[in-house]
């Protein structure tokens, strides 16, 4: 994810904000990069390109104001959340949903200087926090790159892990595209003002469940030593056991490619996947691989082209 440069001199404090966003962590990204590019699959084209150009959106975690009615449907939400996570609701509301009514103050409607870091926080607040995120996530993904799962044992790794991978399910382009077109603003309310607070407040309270089951969901790590390497999408975690109707599921596993020769399945506690730890044949890194790309939004990665053309052309192998 892009920080926002400092001032140069001679530019306005609205000139030096960063507006490209990218909707995946983009250390992740790296992983089927080569020399900072990467393959694509995109309306059926392969291309090589820049990762600084894929999963990405100008502006795409600019907060919205939220209405006192917003801040209700919020809370009628989340009022089943267990009560440790009552506080982390109110900090999200005051984090991602206060600033819009800020400039309804006096002193600051007045303030020009007030007003453009308002505008400011509104577009690169919630970036900034999912960059903190990734920063304290990275020793634990590096580990996983190196076959290292000892964190999942650790109740506060494991609870950071379960978070961070509820929220990357949650932060995509596509389930706020499918979200925003199937709702309408009803009664004041809108879950698409609402969002950029019910996808971190949904994140918290599904990565703590999943913590809580750790012991009976197992971490799996598939090893792939095939010829065809594992692909990635703008929905880089999928759920397995999707109904796949648009019905909510009732069940999850979790299935989250890390590279093109590992991925992680965080499994179900009684009706488990197929999928054991260890290494993997060449028709389940293709059966993974097809389902990444139905998962995804608009963009299909890969460390190779002969792997997305295959994809491409409904071909079973690379």
């Amino acid at each position: 994810m892009q920080r926002v440069p400092p001032k140069p001199k001679g530019r306005s404090r609205q000139e030096t904000i960063t507006r490209r966003q990218h909707h995946v962590w983009r250390r992740y990204l790296e992983g089927w990069a080569t020399n900072g590019k990467i393959w694509c699959l995109q309306n059926g084209r392969v291309f090589e390109t820049n990762i600084i150009n894929v999963a990405v959106e100008r502006d795409f975690y600019r907060l919205r104001d939220l209405t006192d009615a917003d801040i209700f449907l919020i809370r009628a939400l989340m009022k089943d959340s267990p009560p440790p996570a009552k506080q982390v609701l109110d900090n999200f509301i005051l984090m991602f949903g206060m600033f819009g009514r800020f400039r309804s103050i006096p002193l600051v409607a007045n303030n020009a200087e007030l007003l453009a870091l308002i505008d400011r926080e509104v577009i690169t607040m919630e970036e900034k926090f999912h960059a903190q995120i990734e920063g304290n996530i990275k020793p634990i993904f590096d580990a996983i790159r190196r076959k290292n799962l000892s964190f999942y044992d650790d109740p506060d790794l494991c609870g950071q892990f379960c978070h961070f991978l509820s929220l990357q399910n949650l932060r995509t382009k596509g389930v706020q595209h499918r979200l925003f077109a199937k709702t309408t603003e009803q009664h004041g309310m809108s879950l698409a003002r609402a969002w950029n607070v019910l996808r971190h407040i949904m994140a918290v309270n599904a990565g703590g469940s999943l913590m809580l089951e750790r012991k009976a969901r197992p971490l799996i790590l598939l090893e792939n030593e095939t010829e065809v390497p594992f692909i990635t999408g703008d929905q880089p975690v999928i759920n397995l056991l999707s109904p796949g109707s648009g019905e909510p599921p009732r069940l999850l596993a979790f299935y989250y490619p890390v590279s093109p020769r590992l991925a992680v399945i965080l499994d179900e506690v009684n009706e488990r996947t197929c999928y054991a730890a260890g290494p993997v044949s060449a028709d389940r890194v293709v059966a993974l691989n097809r389902r990444i790309r139905a998962a995804a939004h608009t963009q299909v990665f890969g460390s190779s082209r002969d792997v997305l053309d295959s994809l491409s052309q409904g071909l079973s192998g690379a």
